[in-house]
Order: structure tokens, then sequence, then C-alpha cells
């Protein structure tokens, strides 16, 4: 099919490796690849503090524990999800914070569940693996629902505060 752009500033790409399809708009650029929306070029990866907005929503987001560092999540909303996975062990804690907000879900790491109650805080520990994962969905403005997993640390991946 080959390459076609329009006057618009949409862009249409095929090749060998699938075919992309590129909107260029006037304040941002979103580009389909193969069925995935990058939500942002640089959300990807989250290695220092960083405080996420309701356009964030959606991503998946790597996570290192090889820094003390804080992720702050917006106020919540009914349907705005946020998913992190841990790409490398580390030795430091991160921590993900829901400001104004109440986490309520459960941490499960081998064959043990953890209940989270009204908690601010779900904190990555020193001890976490590669793999280890936390997924958050708005219910309200006040609540978030989390559901973290994690196995294989002789100690908890996730703890909450």
């Amino acid at each position: 099919m080959g390459n076609v752009t329009t006057t618009t500033g949409l862009a249409l790409n095929s090749g060998t490796a699938g075919v992309a399809l590129t909107s260029t708009g006037t304040t941002a650029t979103t580009t389909v690849n193969n069925g995935l929306v990058a939500k942002s070029g640089t959300a990807a990866d989250i290695s220092t503090t960083r405080a996420l907005t309701v356009a964030d929503s959606g991503g998946v987001f790597s996570i290192t524990a090889g820094t003390v560092y804080t992720i702050t999540l917006p106020i919540p909303a009914q349907g705005i999800t946020f998913s992190f996975v841990t790409i490398a062990a580390g030795t430091e804690v991160v921590t993900i914070r829901a400001t104004g907000a109440f986490l309520y879900g459960t941490i499960m790491e081998d064959a043990v569940v953890t209940q989270i109650t009204a908690q601010t805080d779900l904190r990555l520990t020193d001890n976490a693996t590669s793999g280890s994962t936390a997924v958050f969905k708005g219910i309200d403005a006040t609540h978030w629902m989390v559901c973290a997993t994690g196995s294989g640390a002789a100690a908890a991946n996730w703890t909450t505060a």
C-alpha cells in the first residue's frame, strides 16, 4: 500500500512490520501501531518522581526500584486506569501515592493475599522482583481499586501505608 499523508496531518504507513496510523494534531501526536496506542512518547518508563495526569490513563508504565522516588496518581474518576510493572529488581523503595484518595483492593504474592483498606500509598519494596505488577482503577473522586501481584521474593514485593 505504501505511505499516504493527508493535508490534515493524518498519515498511514505500511511496511513489513505492520501498519502505523499517525495523527498529528495541534497539541499532540498519537500513533497506533499494530493496535497499540502510545499514551505518551515519554511515559512508558518511570524512573524518577512523576505526577501522572488523567491524560496518562490507560498507560502501562515500567518502574525500577533503582532509586527512591514517588509516582503521584491524579484524583481518581470512574474508568481511569494505570498499570505498572517492574522490569528489573531494585534495592530502593518506589511509592505510588493516591493524594486525597484512598486505596482498596488486594496484594497477591505467591499464596498470600493481603487486603488493602483505606491506604494512601502502595510501595514497591527494596525486595521486589521483576514482573511484579499493580493496576489502579478509579472508582469515584476519592477511591482507587488496586490489584497488586508479585512472587519469588524472600520478603514482600508490595506494602501499603
